[in-house]
């Protein structure tokens, strides 16, 4: 799907959910589950008929998923809720009659996708326009359906390069210990480093690499 040429299909979603309901019986325990009616539900599936979005929404508040999980396969919850027999949430949610401004939510959300804004759940952003995440994403699927990775991406760019830090301030206080003329084990380098963070796998592999880099054998 791509956001610059406005082509977007909801084909992964309905895909998707055909694999959820391949189990006798699954069709009809969504049906009673979200009240759509269990004929329709095969029509989406076979691809002869395109729900509106608020049905879809419907469907997703239900078994607490978002489309974009659908599309990518995140389906745990909605086989989950199959299994047990029971929905994650009722479908008889309380409808938002806050009106939406969609030209400062489509704004905002432009500048995300173009780099202009960092990148945060649909959830935060819905919040801080003023609206909740149904809205967000009935008036701006495609805009939701492309943020939803770059999210994705920004938090693991954002997890490494903490972990870069956690490194470097290790790799800094074995040498800071090792200039004192004291070996630089792990407990001499705790007084030097904020609590905890020899706990993790990332700085006990800091610790190691910076002494085999002084040259002690491991």
């Amino acid at each position: 799907m791509s956001f610059s040429s406005g082509v977007f299909s909801w084909e992964p979603f309905f895909t998707s959910l055909a694999a959820c309901l391949q189990e006798k019986g699954a069709y009809s325990k969504v049906a009673r589950m979200t009240g759509i009616r269990r004929e329709l539900l095969y029509r989406w599936t076979e691809g002869t008929y395109l729900p509106i979005l608020e049905t879809i929404f419907k469907l997703c508040y239900v078994f607490d998923v978002t489309p974009f999980q659908m599309m990518t396969n995140q389906t745990a919850r909605l086989r989950q809720a199959l299994e047990s027999e029971t929905a994650v949430r009722s479908p008889q949610f309380q409808r938002h009659n806050r009106r939406v401004d969609r030209e400062r939510c489509q704004a905002y959300l432009l500048a995300v996708l173009e780099g202009r804004e960092r990148p945060q759940g649909l959830r935060q952003i819905a919040q801080c326009l003023g609206c909740n995440l149904r809205q967000l994403y009935y008036h701006f699927p495609q805009e939701c359906a492309l943020i939803a990775p770059l999210v994705q991406q920004y938090r693991r760019q954002r997890k490494e390069e903490r972990l870069d830090r956690v490194r470097e301030q290790v790799r800094q206080a074995v040498i800071s210990v090792h200039s004192l003329g004291k070996y630089p084990s792990q407990r001499q380098l705790r007084p030097l480093l904020p609590g905890g963070l020899m706990r993790l796998s990332e700085a006990k592999e800091a610790w190691r690499a910076a002494l085999r880099e002084l040259g002690f054998a491991l």
